[in-house]
């Protein structure tokens, strides 16, 4: 595991990367939280957007 906030880091061996190397980045947990309740948000709000829209027609229509 590297620390890429140390100033040291750039004297380590690992530092730069060789061929056929993997990286792993370790997901942050209150991120992939948010990530989640953002998708929900998100199709909430595109179905609330649907209705108003489908309302607005109904009412134009039935003028």
């Amino acid at each position: 595991m590297l620390n890429l906030n140390d100033a040291n880091i750039i004297n380590s061996p690992y530092y730069y990367l060789q061929q056929n190397d993997v990286v792993y980045v370790e997901p942050n947990k209150v991120k992939s939280q948010n990530a989640s309740v953002g998708s929900v948000t998100t199709i909430s709000l595109s179905a609330t957007s649907i209705l108003v829209s489908i309302a607005s027609l109904l009412v134009n229509i039935l003028r």
